[in-house]
């Protein structure tokens, strides 16, 4: 393997680009971030992560992934919009990943909705889906507290990283912490 790095304009041909080239890349470290900053080409990456041909089809998904959880957590004013739009550019996919980031994508829609939680399996479902989405794998813990479920994250292997998310029973508001 011979890793090349990519120093040019970020574009539709430069990500084209690198989503075919297994060995080209943005940057050595947080090139993830760096391509989900351009939400301008999700419909692209959304494309991408569609086909089977595309060495980098997962990573494009879990790219959007990232980006639209923390958009959700931090309840940004068109996180909903920016779901929506890429959703449908998935929903005529049968892969089993994107299957998984429609359906974690639309719960992620019912809490910017403020959708009630109200039982605890419902609870560790949506907090997966805030916290873990499709890209991220670490523990969650859900606790009740009496008018809110508080679901935690925590990092292994030594669990310094957490966060938390509150989800109330009653009317789906919702808080995020780390």
């Amino acid at each position: 393997m011979s890793e090349r790095i990519y120093d040019g304009p970020i574009d539709e041909n430069a990500i084209l680009a690198w989503a075919y080239d297994e060995d080209l890349l943005f940057l050595e470290q947080d090139e993830d971030l760096l391509v989900g900053a351009h939400h301008e080409f999700f419909p692209l990456l959304a494309r991408l992560s569609k086909d089977a041909s595309c060495p980098k089809a997962d990573y494009c998904l879990t790219i959007m992934d990232f980006r639209l959880m923390f958009w959700v957590l931090r309840k940004h004013p068109r996180a909903a919009e920016e779901i929506r739009n890429v959703l449908i550019h998935l929903l005529d996919s049968d892969r089993p990943l994107i299957r998984n980031f429609v359906h974690v994508n639309n719960l992620r829609l019912d809490l910017l909705k403020g959708v009630p939680v109200p039982t605890l399996h419902r609870a560790l479902e949506v907090g997966e889906a805030a916290l873990n989405g499709v890209c991220r794998k670490s523990e969650i813990s859900v606790v009740d507290d009496g008018e809110a479920w508080i679901v935690e994250l925590s990092v292994p292997p030594f669990h310094t990283h957490k966060e938390w998310l509150s989800l109330s029973k009653v009317d789906g508001a919702y808080s995020f912490r780390r």
